[in-house]
């Protein structure tokens, strides 16, 4: 399913819906669909505790203030897992002439 949404005033902005609770089979294949032409996507059904995900942004929330000094001891690595700043990074520098803004 895909749910289109309006934000901040642009209308059009489409978001995939993959249901956990749907066939296995299906909602592997949405989420590749979705990860690979969208980039993003919304997950339902998925029995995470909503004060576990609640937490998690709070963390995240707390990382993001911190000093970029403190963040960037935490740079990506050889394997793409850490920090990358704001527009550090081009995903397709044919097209780009900046950092993404993600």
């Amino acid at each position: 399913t895909v749910v289109i949404y309006e934000v901040d005033g642009v209308n059009g902005f489409s978001l995939p819906i993959i249901d956990l609770s749907s066939d296995r089979q299906l909602c592997a294949q949405q989420l590749y669909s979705a990860a690979s032409n969208y980039g993003f996507f919304h997950v339902s059904n998925h029995s995470v505790p909503s004060e576990l995900i609640q937490s998690a942004f709070e963390w995240s929330k707390q990382f993001f203030r911190l000093p970029l000094a403190q963040k960037t001891v935490l740079m990506a690595n050889t394997t793409h897992w850490g920090y990358i700043p704001f527009q550090d990074e081009t995903t397709d520098s044919s097209r780009q002439t900046e950092g993404d803004t993600k």
